[in-house]
Order: structure tokens, then sequence, then C-alpha cells
């Protein structure tokens, strides 16, 4: 869990869960976008959660740059999720 005593590094790899996921490619995977602190960040993954299908998992790499509380959010097509906030250090 992301929080003033757990920041996550700059540039390290976080995950995402989150509901909803929408359609999937051929690969079982969904296709989307992560804004972190105004940047695009890298996913390496986006797909349901094995073990609780009902779950959707995306990690990504926050960006360099990203430093004290910054808002977070996803995007799927054209629908933008709610931002929320990741503490980096």
């Amino acid at each position: 869990m992301n929080g003033a005593a757990a920041t996550a590094g700059a540039g390290s790899v976080i995950q995402i869960f989150a509901t909803g996921y929408g359609s999937l490619d051929a690969s079982g995977a969904a296709p989307v976008q992560v804004m972190i602190a105004g940047e695009p960040a890298e996913v390496l993954y986006s797909a349901p959660t094995p073990q609780l299908p009902a779950l959707w998992q995306i990690n990504a790499r926050l960006p360099a740059a990203a430093r004290g509380q910054v808002s977070l959010y996803v995007v799927a097509g054209s629908t933008a999720s709610n931002a929320v906030t990741v503490r980096v250090r």
C-alpha cells in the first residue's frame, strides 16, 4: 500500500488494481494509458488479475521526474478514471 510511510521510488514499478477494464485485445490484455504527474507512464502489464477475475491489474513504471504527492489516472479508450494520489520519493 502506498502512503506517507510507504512511498514509491521514482522510476520504480507500481501495481494498480481497479475494476471495469472493458474490452481485451487478442492477447487477453486491456490496452490502457497511465498518466502520473501529468506524464505518460510506461505500462508493463494490463490485464485481469488471474486469481480474481473481476479485478484488473496494471503494472506501470513511475516517471523518473515524479516527486512528492502526484496524481495518477488511467485512460481506457476515450474514458479516464478518477485521479488518485500516489506518494513518490
